[in-house]
């Protein structure tokens, strides 16, 4: 060895290296003679130095442009939503929900609440077949009242039953980004009470003014005023006409009566009445639901008018309209038949000596009935007296009156001649689930001269209303209550 390394351009050592034939004398490496790191690095430390004020701004920039492109990116909004995620309900406000004027004016107040979070929600109004026009005002909390007006011109399907779910709710969302999105939500409670509504609204509205309605006739026929009633149907539909239900002060009864568009036809209805003891027989209206109801200044009766349709592929019933048919020139002699057959009548009278005290008494229909043993005391006028269950539309199903013997028939019995007392036993059926109003028992009584008037006896007694008091006692805990039903003996109750 001579004492000599040869280094390649790294400055590695070369295995089994001579020194190189012409190089310089400082590049022998004898010791540690060579330059440090420090003295490698010099020039390029000494450049910066000269240099470091634009390098420090240039670093500067290129920091606050990456801290600015990360906040951006991380700023950037989401995609806005496509679907509204709004949960809809009732709202509770004085006026209550849900509201149908009379004028046709459709008041709702509704509730809307967001699922996303930073949205907001508003009620736009209501969407669907006969809406008219909808306005919305906002209540506070989200809440809004929309009040919307029908217009049965405005689309033909409203008159055959227009499914729920075409009427929606407009809404619209903003979220955090002042994005907005406008769409029409259903919800269930409000669609499914406007669908109906608006349907029997039109209906009344082409009945009333396409069916006319007039009494052209009237005869006494046995215990009955017979009627004859002119009927003209001017809409584009089938009329069918019925009668009201048959309680009350009258009885109004007649079979249905159908005419084809255009067409005009005569109906027969017989008024009969049931309680020469009612001192508004001759001015009410002759319906039963109407009689608790103010007078009519001339006598009426309730009919049902029922338009039929038939589109393309099938046939549809729509919804019902009620009239008061005036009787006009038959009111005079409905006056007269009621003077001629009660006034001055001696009254049947009944009332109620005791009762027992309630026992199950399950039927198929009502498994929670009760049955009563019941003793009444009739007082006749010199008649013989045919005694019955009053009719009862409400509770038609069952009796609620009948024979101690056989308590599924209705009772009926038939008095001697009077003027007497007479004790008749009966079973009395109620239940805390259904008709808790007093029981009534029909009275015809056949006069020595041969006619007949009604009389409807209502057993408004003390022992009655005790017992459903104690068998009912969370339903008519109070006079109140008792009396809400009709029972005008509740104050005279114990407690």
């Amino acid at each position: 060895m001579d004492g000599r390394l040869d280094l390649d351009d790294l400055g590695q050592v070369v295995e089994n290296a001579t020194l190189l034939d012409g190089a310089p004398e400082r590049d022998e490496l004898s010791g540690s003679d060579g330059p440090t790191w420090a003295e490698r690095t010099a020039p390029a430390r000494t450049w910066v130095r000269r240099r470091r004020v634009p390098l420090a701004v240039i670093a500067s920039a290129a920091l606050l442009a990456g801290a600015g492109a990360t906040a951006w990116q991380v700023r950037q909004p989401p995609p806005a939503a496509t679907e509204l995620d709004v949960t809809m309900s009732f709202a509770s406000t004085s006026e209550g929900p849900f509201d149908y004027a009379e004028d046709g004016t459709v008041t709702v107040a509704l509730r809307a609440t967001p699922r996303r979070g930073g949205e907001t929600a508003r009620v736009l109004g209501l969407v669907g077949p006969g809406i008219a026009a909808s306005r919305s005002t906002f209540l506070g909390v989200g809440t809004f009242r929309v009040r919307a007006v029908v217009d049965c011109s405005l689309d033909p399907s409203v008159i055959t039953g227009v499914p729920a779910q075409r009427y929606l709710v407009a809404v619209a969302t903003t979220d955090e980004y002042g994005r907005t999105l406008v769409g029409r939500l259903p919800m269930a409670g409000v669609t499914d009470a406007l669908a109906p509504q608006v349907t029997t609204e039109c209906t009344q509205r082409i009945a009333d003014a396409g069916v006319l309605t007039r009494v052209t006739a009237a005869r006494r026929d046995g215990d009955s005023l017979a009627l004859t009633v002119s009927v003209s149907n001017g809409t584009e539909h089938r009329a069918v006409l019925e009668t009201g239900p048959r309680s009350g002060t009258v009885d109004v009864s007649a079979q249905p009566v159908a005419l084809p568009a255009g067409r005009d036809r005569f109906w027969d209805v017989r008024l009969t009445p049931t309680d020469c003891g009612d001192p508004r027989l001759d001015r009410v209206t002759a319906d039963g639901t109407l009689v608790e109801g103010p007078a009519v200044a001339e006598p009426a009766f309730e009919a049902q008018v029922r338009l039929d349709s038939v589109p393309p592929g099938g046939s549809y019933g729509l919804a019902s309209s009620f009239r008061l048919v005036r009787l006009g020139p038959a009111a005079a002699a409905w006056r007269a038949w009621v003077r001629a057959s009660c006034v001055g009548r001696e009254p049947v009278g009944a009332d109620v000596i005791d009762a027992s005290a309630p026992v199950p008494a399950p039927s198929a229909q009502d498994p929670g009935r009760f049955a009563s043993t019941i003793r009444l005391r009739v007082v006749q006028p010199d008649a013989v007296v045919a005694l019955a269950q009053a009719r009862d539309p409400w509770n038609g199903v069952e009796p609620r009156i009948t024979a101690p013997t056989d308590p599924d028939v209705p009772w009926s019995a038939v008095t001697g001649p009077g003027p007497r007392t007479t004790t008749v036993t009966v079973l009395w059926f109620f239940s805390c689930n259904g008709d808790l109003s007093p029981p009534e028992v029909a009275a015809t009584a056949e006069y020595a001269d041969g006619t007949r008037a009604p009389w409807r006896l209502r057993l408004d007694d003390a022992p009655l209303a005790s017992v459903l008091r104690r068998t009912c006692p969370i339903l008519l805990a109070s006079d109140d209550e008792l009396a809400s039903w009709g029972w005008q003996t509740a104050r005279l109750l114990p407690r």
